[in-house]
C-alpha cells in the first residue's frame, strides 16, 4: 500500500444520500460547452498529426493542451509513501474489516472515535467493492470510526481507464460477423494490429493503439469531407502561408468544433435536454416512482406505505392500487447474415 500526497488541496464534495436533485448529477449547458471546447482540442490534434499539409503550418503554434486552473501541478512529481505489505484476503469481508481498522487508527483523522476527515482508498473495482461491503456490515456501529466512514473507496485512473476500454470494446469489437467493416475486429485485420487479441485487460496498450488511431481516422475522414476533398495530396485548404498564428489556430478550432457540434452533439446546445425534462417533472413517467422518497425510502403514492427498493413499490401500487405504468416496448431488430 501507498500514501499518495495531492499535490494541490482540494474542496471536500458535499456528501448526498443519493436521493437528492438528480439534476445536479447531469452537465449542465456550461459543462456541455466546457467538453465542447475539449474535444475540438482533441479533433484538432489528430488533425494536426495525421494531415501533413496542416501540420507544417500549425505542430508549432498549436496549444500543447488546454490551460487549466491546476494546469501548473501536472508537471510535479507525484509524492509517495510506502505504507508496508499486509496480508489480507479481499475475499473475505472481516479480513479487510480488520485491514481497516487498522489503518483508520494509523492514518485517519479521528477525535472522540469521530471521523474528522475521511480520506480515498484507491484500488480497482473489487477492491471498492470490498472496502464498501466491510462498512455495511459495521454500519450499526455507533461511531463514524466504528463504521469505518474514514475511507472513501475510489477506482484508481488506470483502473478507471481499463473499465472504460473494456466498454467500449464490448460495444463495438464485435466477431460475430465476419469481415463486417462496422466492427473494430475489421479495422484490426485490416490494419495489422497483431498484437490486439485476447481479453483487454491482458492487451491493454495494444487496444488503446488501435482504438486512437481509429479516431484519428474518423476525424481526418470528416475533416477533409467538410472541405470536399477526396485525397489528402489535394485538399482545399485555404492559404495558410498568408494568415498568422492566431488566425491559423482559430480556423482550424472553428472547423473542428462545427464538425464536433455537428457529429457528436448533433447539432443542439443540450445533449441532456430531453433527460433534464423528466428529472424536472416528479410526475413523468420515468421519473414517478423515484420521486416519492423520504429517508432513501420510496413511499407509496396513494397510501402511507413505503419500501426500501422501487420494486416491491411497484408490486405494491399495482397490487393495491392497480396502477401500472406502461413502458413503450423496443422495436425488434433483425440482422442480416
Amino acid at each position: 500500500m501507498y500514501a499518495i500526497v495531492d499535490r494541490f488541496s482540494p474542496t471536500s464534495p458535499v456528501g448526498s444520500n443519493g436521493f437528492e436533485n438528480n439534476l445536479v448529477y447531469i452537465p449542465s449547458v456550461q459543462e456541455q460547452e466546457q467538453l465542447l471546447n475539449e474535444l475540438t482540442f482533441i479533433f484538432a490534434t489528430a488533425i494536426i498529426r495525421n494531415i501533413p499539409d496542416v501540420s507544417k503550418y500549425l505542430d508549432n503554434i498549436y496549444p500543447q493542451h488546454l490551460d487549466h486552473k491546476h494546469s501548473k501541478y501536472a508537471g510535479i512529481k507525484t509524492t509517495q509513501y510506502p505504507l508496508g505489505l499486509y496480508d489480507t484476503n479481499e475475499n473475505k469481508t472481516d479480513k479487510v474489516i480488520r485491514l481497516l481498522k487498522t489503518l483508520t487508527d494509523l492514518y485517519v483523522p479521528v477525535r472522540n472515535e469521530e471521523v474528522i476527515d475521511a480520506v480515498f482508498f484507491g484500488g480497482d473495482r473489487l477492491t471498492g467493492e470490498r472496502v464498501q461491503c466491510a462498512q455495511v456490515a459495521l454500519k450499526d456501529s455507533q461511531t463514524s470510526k466504528g463504521r469505518l466512514e474514514g475511507f472513501i473507496s475510489k477506482s484508481e485512473d488506470f483502473h478507471r481507464l481499463m473499465n472504460f476500454l473494456e466498454a467500449i470494446f464490448k460495444l463495438t469489437y464485435s466477431t460475430d460477423v465476419a469481415g463486417d467493416p462496422c466492427t473494430v475486429h475489421y479495422y484490426r485485420n485490416l490494419l495489422g494490429h497483431r498484437s490486439v487479441k485476447g481479453k483487454v485487460k491482458n492487451a491493454y496498450r495494444a487496444y488503446k493503439l488501435l482504438y486512437y488511431t481509429i479516431l484519428d481516422a474518423i476525424c481526418v475522414v470528416l475533416f477533409m469531407d467538410s472541405l470536399g476533398s477526396a485525397d489528402m495530396d489535394n485538399l482545399r485548404l485555404p492559404d495558410l502561408s498568408k494568415m498568422t498564428s492566431a488566425d491559423r489556430i482559430k480556423w482550424l478550432n472553428d472547423t473542428c468544433q462545427e464538425l464536433v457540434h455537428q457529429w457528436f452533439f448533433e447539432n443542439t446546445d443540450d445533449i441532456c435536454e430531453e433527460m433534464r425534462q423528466f428529472l424536472e417533472n416528479p410526475q413523468h413517467q420515468e421519473n414517478y416512482w423515484t420521486a416519492n422518497h423520504n429517508n432513501g425510502r420510496f413511499r407509496c403514492h396513494r397510501c402511507d406505505k413505503d419500501y426500501k427498493r422501487v420494486s416491491s413499490l411497484k408490486s405494491h401500487e399495482s397490487r393495491k392500487h392497480g396502477l401500472s405504468l406502461t413502458r413503450q416496448k423496443k422495436k425488434a431488430v433483425t440482422k442480416e447474415r
